[in-house]
């Protein structure tokens, strides 16, 4: 979600006016981006504190040596220390009922800023995460929804966010790699000497891990009852190799105050305008931290103290589909490219090097790798070789299992 706040933001910097006109940078107005959520979970909390940036930057701008920390209303101070272009929290700590936190933010170049009081908001616990074949819009696909209940009628209004994570295992995988050594007299690519080499780290079975961008909000003000069911949080097609192998997300029930809610609630609709020069474009969306010492610095950012309920599940493909015969295609078609040492591809003589033997380039460059090979009846050798996804699957994730996983 931080970039799509920075991206909001920037948007909305540019102009404030109704009129089209070509976007330029001299309209660029440099603002702070503050994401910051404390929860009642004990553990060392994040904040992220970064800067929009003009349209020709495409890299994310952090807000470097920043003195951040967090104070409670009864003066105990939380530091927040910088890490991993990240601001996290000296020590673990956890948000408790009837206290309220504020944030303060001193940057390098001296500006002050400062959020409002916050309060935890009461706890509600994520009952189910539920899966339900569908067909939208034509196409077929399991809806992960989600089930919780406040008894007390009280909470009315939350934010969702997941992370899912698929088993992903590649389908032309062997325990070998075709490899280059360039040595004297020559140091040119054309004279390698091609080898075999055993690899050494896992690239069979990797895990493939994404974190939800989108803002996902729902209210229960208009319910006579503060009851979610089945609320949809994810749609995903059936055809999709995500879910072919083992496939499980983590759902975050965060409960918001109004102020919080009505923040989002804004932040979600600019985003879906399209249009920042649209006549319903709500302009700049103020949060709750404030620049102390210029009030002319604007803030994209809200601080807010939350309570979290989070729920994993798991599912095979099969489990869901019962009424499939196949899996999903893989993410790639894995065609099989057979090369032979010696086949060439023509020469490039602007270079340092000669980009002659096709086979040789491919193995350097990575853009093939080695599955199989065979001999002729003359006695020449031939190589198979398929695109890296369909033989090493870190291109697709991670070969570290996660600690969570459950097979």
């Amino acid at each position: 979600m931080k970039q799509l706040l920075k991206s909001i933001l920037f948007l909305l910097l540019v102009t404030s006016c109704t009129e089209p006109y070509a976007l330029q940078s001299e309209d660029f107005e440099e603002a702070l981006v503050v994401e910051a959520t404390l929860t009642n979970e004990f553990k060392k909390q994040e904040i992220s504190i970064s800067k929009t940036y003009p349209l020709e930057n495409i890299q994310t701008s952090i807000e470097k040596n920043a003195i951040v920390f967090v104070k409670d209303d009864l003066g105990t101070t939380y530091n927040f220390i910088e890490t991993d272009n990240k601001y996290i929290s000296e020590n673990e700590f956890q948000a408790l009922p009837n206290r309220t936190y504020q944030l303060f933010i001193k940057t390098a170049n001296g500006n002050s800023y400062v959020s409002n009081n916050q309060t935890l908001t009461k706890n509600n616990t994520i009952d189910d995460v539920t899966t339900t074949v569908r067909t939208i819009n034509g196409q077929k696909g399991v809806e992960i929804g989600v089930n919780h209940k406040d008894p007390d009628n009280a909470s009315k209004f939350y934010r969702y966010t997941y992370e899912e994570t698929s088993k992903v295992t590649a389908p032309k995988w062997v325990d070998s790699e075709l490899k280059l050594q360039i040595t004297a007299p020559y140091y040119d690519i054309i004279y390698a000497l091609i080898y075999f080499e055993l690899r050494t780290e896992e690239a069979r079975v990797c895990y493939k891990t994404t974190k939800s961008k989108e803002i996902i909000l729902k209210e229960t003000t208009k319910q006579s009852q503060d009851i979610v069911e089945k609320f949809p949080l994810k749609f995903i097609n059936y055809k999709n190799y995500d879910i072919a192998e083992r496939y499980s997300i983590l759902v975050n029930l965060y409960t918001q105050n109004l102020e919080s809610y009505t923040y989002y609630k804004n932040l979600k609709k600019s985003a879906e305008n399209g249009n920042i020069l649209s006549p319903s474009q709500p302009g700049f969306i103020r949060g709750n931290i404030t620049c102390v010492n210029d009030n002319n610095k604007k803030v994209l950012g809200y601080f807010e103290v939350s309570s979290v309920s989070s729920k994993r599940i798991f599912f095979n493909y099969f489990d869901v589909f019962v009424d499939e015969n196949n899996l999903p295609d893989y993410f790639n078609p894995c065609n099989i490219v057979e090369l032979e040492p010696y086949d060439y591809e023509g020469f490039r003589e602007d270079g340092d090097e000669k980009e002659a033997i096709t086979l040789r380039t491919k193995i350097k460059n990575k853009s093939l790798i080695y599955y199989d090979k065979y001999f002729k009846s003359n006695g020449t050798i031939t190589f198979m070789l398929v695109e890296p996804p369909c033989g090493d699957c870190r291109v697709i994730g991670s070969n570290v299992r996660p600690s969570f996983w459950i097979d």
